[in-house]
């Protein structure tokens, strides 16, 4: 699943400092700060539809891999997060 976050007008130290963090709780951090700052943060779960939000949200409780990527824009920055769940047994 692919969330894409974007960044407005925050400041560079913010940018570096969120790179910084674990995938997830960089995610962690913009979902918390985009209903304090809808202005600078967007959030698009998936295609934006309600039913990967759902999935989303199911695929958080089991175990799953974050990755994240933050790229500049122009006049922007732009985070994507990949979520992917765990495969508990390999296949052959």
């Amino acid at each position: 699943m692919k969330i894409t976050a974007i960044l407005y007008n925050l400041t560079d130290a913010f940018c570096a400092e969120l790179a910084e963090l674990e995938p997830r709780a960089a995610y962690d951090r913009l979902n918390k700060l985009r209903h304090d700052l809808p202005h600078c943060i967007k959030l698009k779960i998936g295609n934006g539809s309600f039913r990967d939000a759902v999935d989303l949200n199911s695929l958080m409780k089991r175990e799953h891999t974050f990755t994240v990527k933050i790229e500049p824009r122009r006049g922007y920055k732009l985070a994507t997060f990949t979520v992917t769940p765990c495969e508990r047994y390999s296949k052959p």
